[in-house]
């Protein structure tokens, strides 16, 4: 009975022993584990304050901080003109026309919103007046008529030098 008492206290300590180095070995993975996680926010930390502290970022948020300064001051210098201007009525009460031109002014405003929807099409089509102007067409024909000019001396250049070989051969022959 001694024996089996013994033999299952030291079964029962080796089982303890392994549990112990099992919570130890969680304990030390744990402990990485924070580190890891520490450093990984340090790291967004970092990453997410670079944008304030990015002297690139920083001068162009001054710039931006530094006008809207300077049109609070304008405006502020400004506060009774604009007090003013405010209280003033809408400038459509005093700008009458007469009802005889009523039907123009509405031509007029058609006519235009027709001009502004195919300002696309006209610049199209200047441009394309332009491409095929006269001063380009005038360039395109003198550059050819400069490289069949210049074709033209080679040419001439090569039936010279032919004559001058069959000279100087007809005269060896002699």
């Amino acid at each position: 009975v001694l024996t089996s008492l013994t033999s299952n206290s030291m079964e029962s300590s080796q089982l303890i022993n392994s549990f112990l180095e099992d919570v130890s070995a969680l304990t030390e993975v744990r402990r990485d584990l924070a580190a890891t996680t520490e450093k990984i926010s340090i790291a967004a930390l970092n990453e997410t304050s670079s944008a304030l502290t990015d002297p690139e970022v920083l001068g162009s948020r001054m710039a931006w901080c530094q006008k809207a300064e300077q049109h609070m001051r304008s405006i502020i210098e400004n506060k009774d003109l604009l007090i003013y201007h405010l209280q003033q009525p809408l400038v459509a009460n005093f700008l009458t026309m007469h009802y005889n031109y009523h039907k123009h002014l509405i031509s007029l405003i058609g006519e235009l919103v027709d001009i502004l929807n195919n300002v696309s099409s006209h610049i199209r089509l200047i441009q394309d007046h332009a491409q095929n102007s006269i001063l380009q067409r005038s360039d395109s024909c003198i550059s050819s008529l400069t490289h069949t000019v210049t074709d033209l001396r080679d040419t001439i250049n090569d039936i010279t030098a032919l004559q001058s070989l069959v000279t100087g051969m007809l005269n060896t022959k002699e």
